[in-house]
């Protein structure tokens, strides 16, 4: 689909257009680094992560820090994590119809720019089963930020998301 799309655009006559989002010979950025402190009872957690794809993968960096206490077999944490988009997420040149069809949904359909805040707890049953709460507050960022199911087609905006969401984690 990729290929007929950059094939198209040069097929019309906008081959600057496709040469700089076709993902052919190119190469790629990514980096990620992270903290872990559990000391005593205080747990703290942080990571940033970077992308960057020359052609249409738009440029993306992330972080989340996440603190918590442990009470015994009980944890209660927050978190706080972003990301965002490193670059415009139009194109900068006059749209054709191939390219309004195509590559800019395609362009705006990767912002997955957000911020979320979560308060959650986590409670150990035995050595190899725990029960986890969490609520997140997840606020999108830019046109159609965020990182939940939307359509390339949909053009409202996102809004903001709650989520309460249970999970039971089982160790083998």
């Amino acid at each position: 689909t990729l290929d007929g799309i950059f094939s198209g655009l040069r097929d019309e006559g906008n081959d600057a257009l496709a040469n700089k989002y076709d993902l052919t010979n190119r190469n790629s950025t990514y980096a990620g680094i992270g903290l872990s402190v559990d000391k005593d009872d205080f747990i703290l957690t942080s990571e940033y992560g970077y992308r960057s794809v020359p052609g249409f993968y738009v440029d993306m960096s992330s972080f989340y820090v996440t603190s918590g206490y442990r009470f015994n077999n009980f944890i209660p944490y927050l978190s706080y994590a972003k990301s965002k988009m490193d670059q415009k997420l139009t194109l900068d040149t006059a749209p054709t119809t191939l390219s309004e069809g195509g590559l800019e949904k395609i362009l705006i359909a990767q912002n997955v720019a957000q911020s979320t805040r979560t308060i959650g707890f986590k409670y150990f049953i035995n050595e190899n089963i725990d029960l986890k709460v969490q609520y997140d507050y997840i606020k999108p960022i830019g046109v159609k930020g965020g990182a939940y199911v939307r359509t390339a087609l949909d053009t409202g905006e996102n809004t903001n998301l709650n989520v309460l969401s249970f999970a039971v984690d089982f160790v083998y």
